[in-house]
């Protein structure tokens, strides 16, 4: 392997892992340092491309299509900056669209230079992946790694959402079943680890779109008899270990003290042990044609049982659409619950947003606040729960038109690809990987996905490597990898100003505890020339100023943070309460209840709240608007 691609592979498994195990959620801390990484990449590979002569990829058209239209969708999250009710929230999310991006690239880089790259990024991702689950559970069996667990039981790390960890362990079983035709054993407790961490998430999309993961891999590829044992001798095992699991309050239940904890830790990983043990004996022993059908049968058995039980028991329809279910409770009895988990009411309040402004949606990354005018309860949500809805609201039909062209390009590329590699060992291994993205989109329908780099990032990586690995690379020429590297020069520099933006302001609320109130100001003056879309700095500015003696001052930067984020209601809160606590009970009944109109079921129309406070003072306050 030549050295850019050597350092370009390198350099990618470090950002998986690092995506995966310190992604720190959907928080975008992370993302700035992972992002840097890909951009310098991307640049680091067209420089040497234009300089040095390294081959360059040739994507099929398909995969042209794919980059296009992705690279066109980053683009017009970033031009919704201009009429979006939180520029900076849209800023935010166009750079984590270039980070997408950038892993695309880099993958398509990778698939085009890497030898035998197929089974290279097939066997990097089992490993990863593999190592992602063996920690989650890990964190079950020594409470110590999984601390948060005694508040709330589900499994979710290293990524911080259970959902997400099952969307991981989804990812993992095709890549572990084609492993099997070399390593069955490994293979095998690859399956097997990935299955119970997937039931001790109790993510139901987990488990559905595991099995459709599965179905998939047995569909396409003919050669099945490796991976049937494997998954006919990981399956009965996970089963049995996740339903010891369901019996250990310290396991599964919340709230647990520790002592129950690492006592039932402690049997739990007793039966992990067990079961891995099992798993690789039965592995290893060649299982005959009867004793896979007969397993297989069975398995279909309880699947349709299950799939029946759940028919007959009557009522499941009536149960995700009822608004009445209410929250489904965290412990393991959501697994059997069919309810939408207010998933229909977020989707209806995407729908009413995107009637608002159907062509561009109000800006990429702001359905939080975009919806809080529409909604019809107090529930908190930053997503719908839907990546097509999500994109639909806050980037209207045109940049749903976007997406949905390059979800259905990437996944036509990956599968175009994966047709035309000739070697049945590449080939295989291409059709693992390629499952990967339908995977991914059919989760992310009925999930926030897109906020997770952890499960974000691989599934794009992996799309551009498709995309470039079914034709070789061609002989360096052309200035469009020098574009890249310009393109990813630029992307670092949109990147970097919000970063230190709010290390400003965290720096600025740091100096106001202790009472360095001149350096707050200094610093969150400064977190504001470096981001002037976001309302935060103003309000640590502000903040700084009211205790330096300035209250005009503050209140200045209060009134031009509601100026700048006008249908934002938190802006017109801080406004108004400052001016509440300053005495201006006038101007205070004005802009809450300005906030109370976008707001009607947060904070600004809280019973016994400030407005209503307001309104006992002034009785010719406006009433609450209805």
């Amino acid at each position: 392997m030549r050295g850019p691609a050597a350092l370009l592979l390198s350099g990618a498994a470090v950002l998986l892992v690092v995506a995966l195990f310190f992604g720190d959620g959907s928080s975008g801390g992370r993302l700035f340092w992972i992002g840097a990484g890909v951009f310098a990449l991307v640049a680091v590979w067209g420089a040497t491309t234009v300089v040095a002569g390294v081959p360059r990829p040739a994507p099929t058209r398909l995969g042209v299509v794919f980059l296009v239209s992705l690279a066109a969708f980053v683009v017009f999250c970033g031009l919704t900056i201009w009429w979006s009710i939180a520029p900076d929230r849209s800023w935010d999310y166009l750079n984590r669209g270039l980070v997408y991006l950038a892993f695309a690239v880099a993958g398509l880089v990778l698939g085009a230079l890497v030898p035998r790259g197929p089974q290279v990024l097939a066997a990097g991702l089992a490993l990863i992946l593999g190592a992602v689950c063996v920690w989650a559970l890990a964190g079950k069996v020594v409470p110590a790694l999984f601390p948060d667990g005694a508040r709330v039981a589900r499994l979710r790390n290293p990524i911080g959402y259970w959902n997400a960890l099952g969307l991981a362990g989804d990812l993992a079983l095709p890549v572990f079943l084609w492993a099997a035709r070399w390593r069955r054993d490994v293979a095998a407790l690859g399956v097997y680890v990935a299955i119970v961490t997937i039931l001790l998430t109790y993510s139901r999309g987990g488990v559905v779109v595991g099995a459709l993961a599965l179905a998939a891999w047995f569909a396409l590829v003919p050669a099945r008899r490796e991976s049937l044992t494997a998954i006919a001798v990981a399956l009965p095992a996970a089963l049995v270990v996740g339903g010891i699991a369901l019996a250990l309050p310290g396991v599964v239940h919340d709230f647990q003290p520790h002592s129950v904890r690492v006592r039932d830790g402690a049997w739990f990983g007793l039966a992990l042990v067990a079961g891995a043990a099992a798993v690789a004996y039965a592995a290893r022993r060649d299982l005959g044609r009867t004793s896979l059908r007969v397993v297989a049968g069975v398995t279909a058995v309880l699947v349709a049982t299950g799939i029946g039980a759940l028919a007959a028991r009557g009522g499941w329809l009536h149960e995700f659409r009822s608004a009445d279910a209410g929250q489904v409770t965290q412990s393991p009895t959501r697994i059997g619950s069919t309810s939408s988990n207010n998933r229909l009411t977020w989707w209806g309040e995407a729908w009413r947003v995107f009637e608002q402004k159907p062509l561009g949606g109000k800006g990429a990354a702001t359905f939080d606040l975009a919806r809080r005018s529409v909604r019809h309860n107090s529930l908190e949500t930053t997503e719908p729960h839907s990546v097509a809805f999500q994109f639909l609201a806050e980037t209207g039909i045109f940049g749903l038109a976007l997406g949905a062209l390059a979800a259905f390009a990437g996944v036509g590329a990956a599968f175009e690809s994966a047709r035309r590699i000739a070697d049945p060992a590449a080939r295989g291994a291409a059709v693992a990987l390629a499952i990967l993205v339908p995977v991914y989109l059919v989760h992310a329908l009925a999930d926030i996905d897109w906020d997770f780099v952890a499960v974000t990032a691989p599934v794009f990586l992996v799309s551009g490597f498709l995309a470039g690995a079914a034709r070789p690379a061609r002989k360096a020429g052309g200035l469009w990898p020098g574009a890249f590297a310009l393109a990813a020069a630029a992307a670092a520099v949109s990147i970097v100003f919000p970063w230190l933006s709010a290390r400003k302001v965290d720096a600025a609320y740091e100096a106001i505890g202790a009472g360095r109130f001149a350096q707050a100001a200094d610093d969150a003056r400064d977190a504001n020339d470096l981001n002037p879309l976001s309302v935060e700095p103003l309000w640590a500015w502000a903040g700084a100023e009211y205790l330096r003696g300035d209250s005009l001052g503050a209140l200045h930067l209060y009134d031009r943070a509601a100026i700048r984020q006008p249908e934002n209601p938190t802006a017109w809160y801080q406004l108004g309460a400052f001016e509440f606590r300053t005495g201006r009970f006038a101007d205070a009944c004005r802009h809450l209840d300005i906030a109370y109109s976008l707001d009607p079921y947060g904070l600004p129309g809280q019973k016994g709240g400030l407005l209503d406070q307001v309104r006992k003072r002034l009785p010719n306050c406006p009433p609450r608007s209805s």
